[in-house]
Formats: C-alpha cells, structure tokens, sequence
C-alpha cells in the first residue's frame, strides 16, 4: 500500500508498507504528508492506492485506489461585543466564519446563564443559519442583529456558534458573558397645590 500526496508532482510515492501474508495487517503512517505551518489548516488530497507484486509482465496491477480530501477546521469569531461592559441596548455583532465544512450546516444560539454543554432555555437566531452545498469549505461572515430581542431579561447570557457536518456538531466559538441590564427611565414633574 502506498499514500499519493497532491502537493507532491503527480503520482509521486510518499510512504509505503509490505503486506506479506493473508488476514489483518497494520500497517503505520502519519496522519497526513500535507505539510504547513499550522496543520489544522492544510488542505489537499491524497490517494491510498493497493497494489499487487509484479507478476513476472514488469506490471502492478491496481487492487484497490481511495483518495482522501483533507479540509481545514473550521473556525469562526464573534466581533462586536464586549464581555465587560454592561448594555441596556445589546449592539449588533458580526460573526466571522472561516473553512465551513462542505455538506454543513452552521448557526448561533444564546442562552441565559454560564457556557453549558445541554443548555434548558437556548434560542437559535433564525437568521443566523448558513447552509453549505458545496464540495469544497467556505467562508461566511454574520450579521446578528436580534440579539436584543433574544436577550430580554436582565442578567448574563451566552452566545455560541453550532457547526454541524456529516461527522457530528461542535462549538466553533462561544462568547461569554453577554450583560443585560434594562434601565427604566421616568420622567415626571410632581406638582403640588396649597
């Protein structure tokens, strides 16, 4: 068995193992020959290939061949929010949303209370869902602004950020705390006749 790496000139041979003998074999390489300076940002392809010993004709013949699409993690920051101001008013934030899995779906939710792993009461922001039909990860960036209106009792809310692909969901980002005070203002004269 041999790895084929699309960074490398076509067809170029990068790691390989002998299988000697019928039943399981185990054969050991890295993860990945892409290379870079931050991994959970590499990209590529790369093709896992079986092949025969030569039969005496000079030929391989091709058992088996799988390539495998390596795609970069998606991230996302939520921009526009302060953790140590307290608003009356919650402001419109920006989410910025990098290398969204093909096949995905991302959206934001927000909670009352400290970062929970099975919040009670989380709202998810209609409008905050980006959809991917694509082959290939995509950058999306995010306007919120229903936060206020999610964020209607006073104390200290969460916000996170749900990307869910064909290999399960996970956070990509999570804001905390998001502080709400409503302030009532009266304005009134007091009269009074002797």
């Amino acid at each position: 068995m041999h790895t084929m790496d699309s960074t490398l000139p076509q067809d170029q041979l990068s790691s390989s193992g002998l299988i000697g003998s019928n039943g399981v074999t185990q054969l050991r390489f890295s993860s990945t020959t892409l290379e870079g300076p931050d991994r959970t940002k590499l990209e590529g392809e790369e093709t896992f290939t079986i092949l025969s010993l030569e039969n005496g004709r000079g030929t391989n013949p091709v058992l088996e061949s799988a390539k495998v699409q390596i795609w970069p993690i998606a991230d996302g920051v939520i921009e526009g929010l302060d953790a140590t101001r307290i608003y009356n008013d919650v402001p419109r934030a920006t989410v910025v949303l990098k290398d969204l899995y093909p096949d995905s779906t991302t959206h934001v939710r927000v909670y009352r209370g400290a970062p929970s792993q099975s919040p009670a009461e989380a709202v998810d922001l209609p409008t905050s869902y980006v959809v991917i039909n694509d082959v290939i990860p995509q950058d999306r960036n995010l306007s919120l602004d229903e936060l206020d209106r999610a964020m209607n009792e006073n104390g200290s809310y969460t916000l996170e950020v749900i990307h869910q692909t064909p290999f399960g969901a996970e956070i990509l980002t999570r804001f905390y705390p998001i502080q709400v005070r409503r302030k009532i203002a009266v304005r009134g004269t007091l009269f009074g006749l002797d």
